[in-house]
């Protein structure tokens, strides 16, 4: 939707999304091209799996990322819902035919409120506070740390506690951590709720320790095993049982 469509002026209260791709400003020129030509085909094919048309939102282009508003009045669980779902399953497939240093990674930061539309873009809290918090430091480090994850999430607290809290179409509160996103020199400060889409919940489980068939557990002897005593019954002479091992007298 052009930037200029006066009908968008009035302040109206919707779902703003706002994504950002990782490592942009490292690559080429040419590599960054081709990153938002794939970014732009993602974006494209995970909202029409939800029923909207790219043409039809209000996209606000930000070369390795976007600002997004959509229609108010949409079905705004099935909408958030759907989104992280549908851009999760496009990454994968997108980065399943790339090496991992051309892979697309994203941030996505949802928030809903109140926006208009002004000469340049989306003027209002809304998208403000949402590009705050799709570049918080909080949300970066967890891309980071998450390294074969295509996409993170952050949710504002109002979609947390509208959305996710209510576990609308599946979505889980047992799969996001809070984080107080606060910028200072922005006089920014928000309490918000993270997730990494297709991560399983809890803690990840120890890793299994494979011992061998046959093989006894337990501190070493001198014969292997306490099972070593009744072998030893063929030995000709005493056996005597020491700390530590066994001797023969």
């Amino acid at each position: 939707m052009a930037v200029s469509d006066q009908s968008s002026r009035t302040p109206t209260r919707c779902l703003h999304a706002a994504l950002d791709a990782a490592a942009y400003s490292t690559r080429t020129s040419l590599r960054q091209r081709d990153l938002q030509d794939r970014l732009q085909a993602v974006l494209s094919r995970a909202v029409e799996a939800i029923g909207f048309d790219l043409d039809g939102l209000w996209l606000q282009p930000q070369g390795d990322g976007a600002l997004i508003r959509f229609p108010a009045g949409i079905d705004e669980t099935a909408t958030v819902a759907g989104l992280i779902r549908e851009l999760h399953v496009e990454l994968t497939t997108l980065n399943s035919e790339l090496i991992p240093a051309a892979w697309l990674r994203l941030r996505l930061a949802l928030h809903v409120g109140l926006s208009h539309g002004a000469a340049m873009g989306l003027a209002g809290d809304a998208p403000v506070a949402v590009s705050r918090l799709v570049n918080s430091p909080q949300l970066r480090d967890l891309l980071k740390r998450s390294e074969q994850a295509p996409l993170v999430v952050i949710a504002a607290e109002s979609v947390y506690r509208d959305l996710i809290v209510q576990r609308f179409r599946g979505l889980d509160p047992d799969d996001w951590v809070s984080a107080d996103v606060v910028d200072e020199a922005k006089g920014f400060a928000a309490r918000a709720w993270m997730t990494v889409p297709g991560k399983p919940s809890g803690p990840p489980p120890p890793p299994a320790v494979h011992v061998p068939t046959g093989t006894p557990q337990g501190p070493p002897t001198l014969f292997g095993s306490v099972e070593s005593v009744e072998k030893l019954s063929v030995i000709n002479g005493p056996v005597h049982i020491e700390s530590g091992g066994f001797t023969i007298n």
